[in-house]
């Protein structure tokens, strides 16, 4: 830090003479008709707020004086006030506000979404299922809830035409093919009813009855043993995944808590599915 001199004035020095005052930096002075003004101020000097507006002669200096009040540079201020922090407080509220609802919508639509895409993947694991054990699985759901099953269908030609993995009826229990002829106890959790999320439920499932699923339905209705009560009047809300990779062409629909809708479809000759979009109830809003 400079250290700072009292400023040092020469009247007798004639017009050519120069005072220096130091408060920091050099300030030279030039002679202006019998008054002295100064010629150079430093863009910093505190001085500047003095000599800026004012001829000031050598025998009076007083205004070259600092005062308590005045700033050295350019010191920006480096805190907040408890006003401002309290303003920024209460806008950060009233985003979030704003921002709860729309976020808790967006989660739900999401939920919905991902029902439906397990729907899709159990749609695909039933046809694979199908088509490696010879053997036709039905799909039935429990509407107005979120439970539904995959179960194969045990008909009588099952003996004959399933491969390894079936389910069959012997001795008036369910045993599972092995590939290498014997049979062993099915699987006792393949009768349990899976659930969805919590909340999503199935509105509908309806299915385009065709010569295949009524005679299909017929065979079932008069001998089927086992796992499903498929029938001629029950054929519609049960979609049937064949051995040879087709399927019934179905749409089912499911709903979440808000109200929105979304249908997953399968396509009967290639089995291919999709998940889209029926009905999206406007932001903060539910449906009836």
């Amino acid at each position: 830090m400079v250290k700072q001199e009292p400023t040092t004035i020469f009247p007798s020095l004639g017009s050519d003479c120069v005072a220096n005052a130091y408060f920091g930096k050099q300030i030279d002075f030039a002679p202006s008709g019998g008054r002295q003004r100064f010629r150079h101020l430093p863009q910093r000097s505190f001085l500047s707020a003095s000599f800026a507006s004012q001829n000031i002669g050598f025998g009076d200096m007083s205004h070259a004086i600092p005062t308590s009040s005045s700033k050295v540079g350019n010191n920006p201020r480096s805190a907040f006030t408890l006003l401002e922090l309290m303003l920024v407080l209460a806008i950060l509220v009233a985003i979030g506000a704003i921002m709860t609802p729309s976020l808790g919508e967006i989660f739900e639509r999401q939920k919905l979404k991902g029902a439906a895409n397990e729907i899709r993947l159990r749609f695909e694991q039933a046809r694979l299922e199908a088509m490696t054990t010879g053997q036709t699985q039905v799909f039935e759901c429990v509407l107005e809830s979120g439970s539904f099953s995959v179960k194969p269908l045990i008909l009588q030609s099952d003996a004959v035409d399933a491969g390894a993995g079936a389910t069959l009826v012997s001795g008036g229990n369910l045993v599972e093919t092995q590939e290498n002829g014997f049979v062993t106890a099915a699987d006792a959790t393949q009768d349990a009813l899976e659930e969805l999320e919590n909340q999503i439920t199935f509105v509908s499932c309806v299915v385009a009855t065709d010569v295949r699923a009524f005679s299909t339905a017929q065979e079932a209705q008069s001998g089927a043993i086992g796992l499903n009560d498929l029938s001629t009047m029950t054929m519609s809300q049960r979609i049937l995944f064949y051995p040879d990779g087709s399927t019934s062409s179905a749409e089912v629909q499911l709903k979440n808590s808000r109200g929105d809708i979304r249908a997953v479809q399968i396509r009967g000759l290639t089995g291919a599915s999709q998940s889209l979009a029926v009905l999206d109830v406007p932001s903060g809003e539910v449906a009836e």
